[in-house]
């Protein structure tokens, strides 16, 4: 059953009443949180607070279009204090104060809820304000309540975010949880906005296309119908979540994967599956390359910096009338094959690699790692498998064919990726031109 909020107002009220009041107080607000911390406690992660039923191990801001996981790690004896998040909490063991160097968030806890908010420095007072600034009058930040049951469970949240002067960026959203004991099964997420007038950027629509766009509460509030989310849980056996999913709002199919987990995972099983998928993958597309062999160089563009480095974002190719190129600069290949592929090939391989991040990086052994070595494994080991399955078909490769990964961003041993994709003797003859 659909748990979509009709009418938010009787929610939406409330916390703008507190928005209001808390502004009023704001110049003590946060030292008064702060002096209720009993015990403090330092982190090399992001804040824990608990905006999420699973916030102590799943990241879930879709930062990358799905959910990674966090696990909570507490330092005793950090090497920079600096770069660790500071949390405190009270003589009821609650977690109600979180700073990172002059950013900081605290709780503060009502009947039934509490509020999170967000403290900066002013810098031209010296002084902690709870808003950015002004603008047009209205001060740009905001506040989140966490409604919660008799159980601690949270039941649903109300995003107060004032962006704008104008009515329309003034932000409501809302996210509704449904639970079955004490799982989690469902969520729903709302976008409200104030006003009654289409935003600027709808107003060229069509009525038929604000309809759909659009649904109008009240005399005040509106709803972007796009920004509606649900999602889907499910559970291994163990009791663990196995994956999220989200869900078409209207008929309720799958559309994406958020999170995938299997107890039974390995760094070693999943890296090796999701290699070999990949390189069979990668062998289809450039045997369906037919316009311009033979081939000669192939890239596998990834971003060491990014959590999805496991998978290439980009497939470029030269082929032998394209004449000579620099093979370690991506930017000097001259053609780009039709890349990720589409339908359930696609999904699959992105399934194996959100199951790889889990594995990764729920284990201290990478915690400390820019570019965890498996992702770039399983892009060694594809380059390996396509290098063996073409390179002795002439009509197809030339005589000179490579086919390794580069990182756009050089942030890590170009050198060692080119001796991993390749027998010794083709890696030796690539680097030897790079010393030229």
């Amino acid at each position: 059953m659909s748990a979509f909020i009709d009418d938010p107002s009787h929610l939406v009220t409330p916390v703008e009443d507190a928005w209001t009041d808390y502004l009023v107080r704001e110049a003590e607000l946060e030292q008064q949180v702060e002096a209720t911390v009993v015990t403090w406690r330092l982190a090399r992660d992001d804040m824990f607070l608990p905006i999420h039923p699973f916030y102590r191990t799943i990241d879930t801001r879709e930062t990358d279009g799905y959910w990674k996981p966090r696990p909570l790690q507490w330092v005793t004896k950090p090497e920079d204090e600096l770069a660790c998040t500071h949390h405190g909490f009270d003589a009821e063991g609650r977690l109600v104060f979180a700073r990172r160097r002059l950013y900081s968030q605290f709780v503060i806890f009502g009947d039934g809820y509490y509020d999170l908010l967000s403290g900066y420095h002013n810098e031209a007072t010296g002084g902690r304000i709870i808003a950015e600034e002004e603008r047009g009058g209205i001060r740009r930040g905001g506040v989140t309540r966490y409604h919660v049951d008799a159980d601690g469970r949270i039941t649903t949240t109300v995003r107060l975010n004032n962006e704008q002067p104008e009515p329309d960026g003034h932000y409501r959203l809302t996210e509704t949880f449904a639970w079955d004991r004490d799982r989690l099964t469902d969520s729903y997420r709302q976008n409200f906005n104030l006003g009654q007038q289409p935003p600027g950027w709808a107003r060229d629509l069509s009525a038929e296309q604000l309809a759909a766009m659009f649904r109008q509460v009240d005399g005040r509030l509106r709803e972007f119908l796009p920004g509606r989310k649900h999602v889907h849980y499910g559970y291994a056996a163990d009791g663990s979540l196995k994956r999220a999913v989200l869900l078409d709002v209207d008929t309720g199919k799958e559309k994406s994967e958020l999170y995938s987990r299997d107890p039974s995972d390995s760094v070693e099983s999943v890296a090796a599956e999701l290699s070999t998928r990949l390189g069979k993958q990668l062998v289809k597309l450039l045997k369906a390359t037919t316009d311009f062999r033979p081939l000669r160089h192939v890239a596998l563009v990834y971003s060491a910096e990014h959590v999805h480095c496991g998978l290439p974002t980009r497939v470029l190719l030269s082929g032998s009338d394209d004449g000579d190129i620099d093979i370690l600069d991506w930017e000097s290949y001259p053609r780009e094959a039709a890349w990720p592929p589409e339908s359930r090939t696609g999904q699959k391989l992105e399934s194996l690699h959100r199951r790889l991040l889990v594995v990764v990086e729920s284990s201290p052994a990478y915690a400390a790692d820019h570019a965890p070595r498996p992702y770039r494994e399983v892009l060694w080991n594809a380059s390996r498998h396509v290098y063996d399955a073409l390179a002795r078909k002439k009509r197809l490769v030339a005589e000179d064919f490579t086919i390794f990964p580069i990182d756009d961003h050089g942030d890590v041993d170009a050198a060692e990726d080119v001796r991993q994709s390749l027998p010794s003797d083709v890696a030796n003859r690539v680097l030897a031109g790079m010393h030229q």
